[in-house]
């Protein structure tokens, strides 16, 4: 179960303005800003990027020598998001609108070709969740200036590659008659060379030294369970294993992370041919990277795709450089902009110019153009001019011991204006997944309760990702309690420091994070004011039967987190549905209607449940809302109806 709380609900979708003086609205903290990331040209004469014009996200391109070019509107409403904006060459882009057709189009406005388009599937149920239908940009094709490879599924879920002409829309199919393979990797030069199959509930990696060689499995380095066979599980998901990264510019070379026969996740390069592993990064207390969601943060030479650098997360974001020249050029940047994370976001063909994202966690950043030949520095742009730095709170780090012995860290946002050690209200704010984490930056929701008054605790406990094995694999067969026992502990820690009221403690979550929102308040419900859970599972049973009907491929994974119980009573007692006699705190649920990952019955059965147990409890439905978010009317009725439900039920004297 993947948060709904702070994710992204559209790159642009709020016009550019001053903050207001006399204060902000819900959607000032939840629009994702103005501008988004810039992509500087090949030649790094220009800078394409997208923001609003006259109510319409609009392709900006700024020419660095002076003057910006407005290319073209292509969204039809404030809602629409475009996506995967990229250079082709200096004169032509690449861009999808709500992850649909892929086009290329100049930036004279001429010779527009949809390269792709995307399609409505029907995906098979062995893929089931989170299987992307989207076409994605996959190669660039160095030697072949006309054309680049788009990774796509066609209407039977099959994953597929095509060898598109950027100018004509001419495109053939190069790769995709296997049914089994979920994802298809391309090598530096192009050439499709390894793949990401599922076959008969198993997780393989299948692999070839060119593009015309017969697959075969590379069982030799991908033990993934823990006798070596490959058996998708809680063993495998929330296990030690290893994930491809990509193919380094050695065409025999490429990329894992991996916690095989260590306690963090590090990175490593295996050479096809001698079967060699080299230990290229790692952290002794973070994951370099996370073996669940490995999205590549490797940073590249753009001319040779050679690594150059590496970002993972540690309390803060972290750039480890392998590149002499880039920790310079990083050192420079932190110098010039200090006491904020500072990360390259784009960069020319001869690494004279760079794009650099100024962020923390009051703002949601600004952009820099950096020089290196002229050593100078240009504003490029700021993602939103509203939220002004001094109303906005500080995220500060925090560790401490839980009561059962575990390191435990997390954040503490604390309402600006009042000082660090006068108790306050406070929000206990759980994360989803639950294998994924908290981490450092600008979060809307956070912001949005510290500037209304409320304190705002964030807990990695046990399962999250990003703190080694042991840490990730605690939830597997006890699927909420050592989560409980960890979040209890550290709204005990809040208030030992000092920093909140024990009797004024709210909890909040969605997804997973409503789960565990439910547990607290049925484990411990002498401590907790009131509860507010959005899109939540609240019933295991009926969730294993969902899964089984939508996805095979997660099915074998859930009984494995839920100790393999397929007991109706095991798992009643496993579930808040369950356990609502000891509700004692008033509950407010919010769900959305096209909710696919946790239906919206968990939400209603549960409202039914606790009308007839004569609980006191909420229940909105946010029409049109997915697990993932929806449209930004909703995000202001259902934050304008939780900061009603706070402030009566968590006044602020």
């Amino acid at each position: 179960m993947r948060g709904l709380l702070g994710l992204a609900l559209g790159l642009l979708i709020a016009p550019w303005t001053e903050a207001r003086v006399l204060g902000y609205h819900v959607e000032d903290f939840f629009r994702a800003g103005t501008v988004s990331p810039p992509a500087l040209s090949p030649d790094g004469s220009q800078a394409a990027f997208v923001t609003l014009r006259r109510g319409r996200p609009t392709i900006l391109v700024h020419q660095v020598d002076g003057g910006d070019q407005e290319i073209f509107h292509i969204t039809r409403s404030d809602d629409d998001i475009i996506t995967t904006l990229t250079w082709h060459d200096s004169d032509r882009l690449i861009y999808q609108v709500n992850f649909g057709d892929l086009v290329a189009q100049n930036t004279d406005l001429s010779n527009r070709q949809v390269l792709h388009s995307a399609l409505d599937i029907r995906m098979v149920r062995f893929m089931g969740l989170g299987s992307f239908s989207h076409p994605q940009l996959l190669s660039t094709l160095p030697h072949e200036p006309d054309h680049i490879l788009i990774h796509a599924r066609d209407t039977g879920g099959r994953a597929r590659v095509h060898r598109a002409n950027v100018h004509t829309g001419e495109s053939t199919l190069v790769q995709g008659t296997e049914r089994s393979v979920h994802t298809w990797f391309a090598d530096a030069n192009g050439a499709i060379r390894m793949a990401l199959d599922l076959h008969r509930n198993q997780v393989r990696y299948l692999y070839r030294p060119n593009a015309n060689a017969r697959w075969r499995l590379l069982d030799q380095i991908m033990p993934l369970s823990d006798d070596g066979r490959f058996s998708y599980s809680g063993r495998t998901l929330a296990g030690r294993r290893h994930a491809f990264l990509g193919f380094s510019s050695d065409p025999d070379s490429f990329y894992f992370s991996s916690n095989v026969g260590r306690e963090t996740t590090a990175l490593y390069r295996f050479n096809a041919q001698t079967a060699d592993w080299s230990l290229l990064a790692e952290d002794p207390e973070y994951d370099i990277i996370s073996t669940l969601y490995p999205q590549s943060h490797l940073l590249h030479h753009p001319a040779t795709g050679e690594l150059a650098g590496i970002w993972y997360h540690r309390d803060r974001p972290h750039l480890h450089w392998f590149d002499p020249a880039f920790a310079g050029l990083q050192k420079r940047v932190d110098q010039h902009l200090p006491d904020s994370v500072n990360t390259l976001v784009s960069m020319d063909l001869e690494e004279r110019r760079f794009i650099f994202h100024e962020t923390s966690s009051r703002h949601k950043g600004v952009y820099h153009l950096y020089d290196r030949h002229a050593d100078t520095w240009e504003e490029f742009a700021r993602v939103d001019r509203r939220l002004r730095l001094e109303d906005m709170s500080p995220m500060r780090p925090i560790r401490f011991t839980g009561s059962e012995g575990h390191p435990l860290h997390g954040y503490l946002t604390l309402p600006a204006g009042k000082p660090a050690d006068h108790p306050r209200r406070l929000v206990l704010l759980i994360h989803g997944g639950p294998w994924i984490r908290d981490a450092y930056g600008y979060h809307p929701e956070v912001q949005f309760l510290a500037y209304h008054g409320f304190a705002v605790l964030q807990v990695n406990f046990r399962g999250s990702t990003g703190y080694g094995f042991s840490h990730l694999d605690a939830l597997r067969r006890d699927f909420g309690a050592p989560a409980v026992r960890d979040l209890l502990d550290g709204v005990d820690w809040a208030i030992n420091e000092g920093h909140a009221d024990r009797g004024r403690v709210a909890v909040m979550g969605a997804s997973y994070g409503a789960f565990a929102a439910l547990q607290l308040m049925t484990t411990a419900p002498e401590q907790i004011r009131c509860g507010i859970a959005i899109a939540g599972v609240y019933d295991l049973l009926d969730h294993l039967r969902h899964v089984r009907r939508v996805s095979l491929f997660h099915y074998d994974f859930w009984q494995e987190m839920t100790a393999g119980a397929w007991n109706r009573g095991d798992l009643r007692r496993m579930s808040p549905i369950g356990r609502i006699d000891r509700l004692q705190a008033p509950l407010f649920l919010a769900h959305g209607d096209r909710d696919t990952v946790a239906p919206l019955s968990q939400s209603k059965n549960l409202a039914q449940a606790l009308r007839s147990a004569g609980k006191d409890h909420d229940l909105l439905v946010l029409e049109g809302h997915t697990h993932h978010g929806g449209p930004m009317r909703n995000v202001i009725l259902l934050y304008d109806r939780i900061l009603h439900f706070l402030n009566e039920h968590l006044p602020e004297s």
